[in-house]
């Protein structure tokens, strides 16, 4: 690999010289897959932390976001590559323990409702939830719908995002875990 001054590479990556970028991706590839493989991150989101990065950074060179001050442009990518690391690492624990709790809650919703006699005593507790929580539940539980689509259906316009459909499945469900308990099917 060639070495330039902190400003060719910039003034290369403006103008998209091909040779500079070409040994810019190599540069930051090896900077990147060496901070993925230093803090675990797996081989494809290392590859998506790559991309994002040097796609943003480029971009951020030819919008004039990122003005030369005499560092090379490569700690400014690494710098990206960092927070998509990080972003990568808020969004993954949630999702798995997410979608850990929700399979325990639907086992122990399954298990309840194939004891005889449970069901009209589970509607019960269900019709007492009220709006809109029966509506969201049932949307994510019996059709199967995900947190956006509920949040593009028309039914609960109230919650438009997928954030808020989120919370509020979240809240709804505690609530009816709530009702659950108070009828005896949970301790």
């Amino acid at each position: 690999m060639k070495e330039y001054s902190n400003q060719k590479w910039y003034e290369g990556l403006l103008q998209n010289n091909d040779e500079i970028v070409s040994e810019f991706y190599d540069k930051m590839l090896a900077q990147i897959a060496a901070l993925c493989r230093k803090h675990n991150v797996g081989e494809a989101d290392s590859e998506q932390i790559f991309i994002d990065a040097v796609t943003l950074c480029l971009h951020h060179i030819r919008i004039g976001k990122y003005q030369f001050e005499g560092y090379n442009p490569s700690s400014y990518c690494y710098k990206i590559a960092s927070n998509k690391m990080q972003e990568h690492f808020r969004n993954s624990p949630t999702i798995v323990l997410k979608e850990t709790l929700e399979e325990a809650d639907e086992d122990l919703l399954k298990e309840i409702l194939e004891e005889e006699g449970n069901q009209q005593q589970f509607q019960q507790a269900f019709a007492h939830l009220g709006e809109p929580c029966k509506t969201i539940l049932t949307f994510y539980y019996v059709e199967e719908m995900s947190d956006q689509e509920i949040a593009d259906d028309s039914r609960v316009p109230d919650y438009n995002n997928r954030g808020s459909v989120n919370r509020k499945k979240h809240e709804c469900r505690n609530k009816f875990k709530e009702l659950l308990t108070k009828n005896g099917f949970l301790s």
